[in-house]
């Protein structure tokens, strides 16, 4: 079985080929780097993880991951009752 930083790779990279609504920025316009964008992915995503688990994480789009990472940071929200797993 593939570890999660394996898993989650992919879907970050697959993030990375497109723009989306909302974005991060150094100021209004200016959309961070690629390579700070990408951190900031894996990390997020890897935090996403751990709430909802690998197995639905892997089941969402990665527009609807990268949104959620990004709104999380903008309203400075903590987002992780809302992507907790429980069944």
């Amino acid at each position: 079985m593939q570890d999660k930083e394996q898993i989650i790779e992919p879907m970050v990279q697959l993030a990375l080929q497109h723009r989306f609504r909302l974005e991060l920025g150094s100021e209004p316009g200016k959309p961070i780097s690629q390579e700070k964008r990408q951190a900031f992915l894996q990390s997020a995503f890897s935090e996403i993880a751990k709430g909802m688990g690998i197995e639905r994480l892997c089941e969402t789009p990665v527009e609807r991951l990268d949104q959620f990472a990004v709104m999380s940071v903008i309203k400075n929200h903590d987002t992780a009752g809302g992507v907790v797993h429980t069944s």
